[in-house]
């Protein structure tokens, strides 16, 4: 109706048929947090992952939106910057795996939904804050200038 891609939808209605088949096939109403356990370990990994292979994630994310060089990983001032946010973002995948799977081995499903709720759109919005405030200033202790690493558009 709306003429959008159905990727999302199609995608939602099967990640929550598979947390329903394991709420189902466990028994448990805490199975049906599993699968989002499991992200959230795998997003940690991804992100420690990058930081240690010095190509930290959130500077693929940033570095375009503010277009700054495609070498950036190349100097290491800009790449410790990107990896300190980074790790802010590994922080919460990684508080949200732990604290998830904790709550799901004692079957504590009403804890699960809270702190689904909290280490959420909250915990994420508030790296996300952290690495719009930080990134530009830690940028500048470093004696970079965000401004000046910015690459200029080509006018038309």
């Amino acid at each position: 109706v709306r003429r959008e891609p159905l990727t999302n939808a199609v995608g939602g209605v099967l990640g929550t048929g598979l947390a329903v088949f394991i709420a189902l096939y466990t028994g448990s109403a805490s199975g049906f947090f599993v699968p989002r356990a499991f992200q959230n370990a795998g997003l940690a990994l991804a992100f420690w992952g990058s930081i240690a292979f010095r190509r930290p994630l959130v500077g693929f994310i940033v570095a375009p939106i503010y277009h700054f060089p495609t070498g950036w990983f190349r100097d290491p001032r800009i790449r410790r910057a990107f990896a300190e946010g980074t790790a802010a973002f590994a922080i919460v995948f990684t508080v949200r795996a732990v604290v998830y799977t904790i709550l799901i081995l004692a079957e504590r499903e009403q804890a699960l939904a809270g702190a689904v709720v909290v280490l959420g759109w909250p915990a994420f919005l508030g790296a996300l804050w952290f690495c719009y405030r930080y990134i530009p200033r830690r940028l500048r202790q470093l004696g970079i200038d965000p401004d000046e690493l910015r690459q200029r558009r080509p006018e038309h």
